[in-house]
């Protein structure tokens, strides 16, 4: 893709300057908005206030000038929304605690452990022996280590598995949780003897006896399993032991105290809560109280009228700039010779002046758009484009070459080429929308393109030039109106 090619991919760029005197040729309307404004925001303001004069007046006519200000009316409600938050939260607490105190006694009227006094339990106990049938070899051979502690392990880890107490929980014809049952079995084992001692307790000489059978039945059912794993061994009951109205003080020791620690606290928790409680104090409803004379007074609304005309005339005026700004980047006038000369490469053979020297007002926006490297009206605009057209002609060896003139706007081309004197130069048209004036291009090789340079943008420049490029046209330059 060549520059040509190119040219509508230019990264378009605002000229800051150029904007600044939009914005300033425009001044009128910006302080027509600004007035509108002003007038529309401070009339309101206006009529507000002295409907508030008239509302105020009635009500010291009529004795009931006293009201409650908006300010305490905010505090009251926001200080009541507080007190609502912090009361539900404390109920939804004390509700809980009790709760939890409601569980908590009934768990201790159901527990089989606290429900039964320590005395009343009735223990028994079997006594097993492990035989491994170890003996010392005496012939000086290799001597095999003796497996005993590797079996009583193994029982001690039997009995203490959660799928022991599972097993008695399923078979007890009594229902008794997991963690009660925990407290009426315990195993002890004399590593040195060699012996097992499981100790049961239960609420009745049955219960202890049904206990005892399944734990037993579950140990002893146990052999095979630790014999095929371990090595083999015999287990022999040595005696069983029956001990009625023996207390066993371990299946509840600590459990009472911890309870009644618990308790403490969720009760000390529930009397804190009440205290907060009570300690709350409700907001009292705001007291009506005079109207400040300052907000029915005439000074107060011219002050306000004003105040409001002077955001109003803010609003205005930087809506209208805001307005003027955008639309100014939107048509993105040619308006920049530098521009056409960086973008398109056109050689500006004459620029005429925007703004009246005559004026001070438009000579000091002459000055800031640069128009003192311009010349002034139409007739000079076309002598000074005739002598660089004729310069540039002779320097090509071209004097007698007939030129065709290409702009949108053909009264112009007419006008421009009647004032060029002695330059052969033809006014055709718009090249873009005009079938005549794209016809007149087949017979003309040179070309020049006239343009006001608030009637066309870049854009369309660039079309243009593109246009001409792709038709072989040897472009000599711009003037812009």
């Amino acid at each position: 893709m060549d520059n040509n090619a190119r040219m509508y991919e230019e990264e378009r760029t605002v000229d800051i300057m150029l904007l600044l005197v939009e914005i300033l040729r425009k001044i009128g309307i910006i302080f027509l908005w600004a007035a509108l404004f002003a007038i529309i925001i401070g009339g309101v303001a206006a009529y507000r206030g002295y409907r508030a004069m008239g509302e105020a007046k009635n009500r010291i006519a009529e004795g009931s000038d006293l009201v409650v200000s908006d300010e305490a009316r905010k505090q009251y409600d926001e200080a009541l929304r507080l007190y609502e938050q912090q009361y539900e939260s404390l109920n939804t607490q004390l509700d809980d605690i009790m709760a939890q105190i409601s569980a908590k006694e009934e768990s201790e009227s159901d527990s089989f452990i606290l429900s039964t006094r320590p005395e009343d339990y009735y223990k028994e106990t079997v006594i097993y022996y492990v035989d491994t049938h170890y003996t010392v070899n005496t012939n000086g051979g290799e001597q095999q280590q003796n497996p005993i502690n590797s079996i009583m392990q193994a029982y001690r880890v039997l009995i203490i598995n959660d799928a022991f107490f599972s097993y008695l929980k399923e078979n007890l014809s009594e229902e008794i949780d997991i963690a009660d049952i925990k407290k009426l079995v315990q195993l002890d084992i004399d590593m040195d003897s060699a012996f097992l001692q499981l100790f049961v307790c239960g609420k009745t000489r049955k219960q202890a006896d049904e206990i005892l059978s399944l734990s037993a039945a579950y140990v002893e059912g146990s052999f095979d399993k630790i014999s095929a794993a371990i090595g083999p061994y015999d287990i022999k009951v040595v005696e069983t032991l029956g001990n009625s109205g023996e207390g066993i003080r371990g299946a509840t020791e600590g459990v009472e105290e911890a309870w009644s620690v618990y308790l403490g606290e969720l009760s000390a928790s529930e009397e804190a809560i009440k205290e907060r409680i009570s300690a709350l104090i409700k907001p009292e409803e705001p007291q009506p109280e005079v109207a400040r004379k300052e907000t029915t007074s005439l000074g107060a609304l011219i002050r306000g009228a004003i105040k409001r005309s002077l955001l109003g005339g803010f609003i205005g005026a930087f809506l209208s700039i805001a307005y003027i700004s955008v639309s100014f980047i939107m048509r993105d006038n040619a308006l920049s010779e530098d521009e056409l000369r960086n973008r398109f490469g056109l050689v500006v053979l004459s620029s005429a002046k925007r703004f009246s020297a005559r004026k001070k007002w438009q000579k000091f926006l002459g000055k800031l758009a640069g128009d003192d490297k311009r010349v002034d009206g139409v007739e000079e605009t076309a002598l000074l484009a005739t002598v660089n057209v004729s310069s540039i002609l002779k320097a090509t060896n071209r004097e007698h070459e007939e030129i065709l003139m290409v702009g949108r706007n053909r009264n112009m081309l007419v006008e421009l080429s009647c004032l060029m004197y002695g330059i052969n130069v033809i006014a055709a048209g718009d090249i873009l929308v005009d079938r005549h004036a794209v016809e007149m291009l087949d017979d003309y090789t040179t070309v020049i393109i006239a343009e006001g340079k608030e009637d066309i943008s870049y854009s369309e420049i660039g079309r243009e030039c593109e246009k001409l490029k792709l038709l072989n046209k040897d472009i000599i330059g711009i003037v812009a109106l």
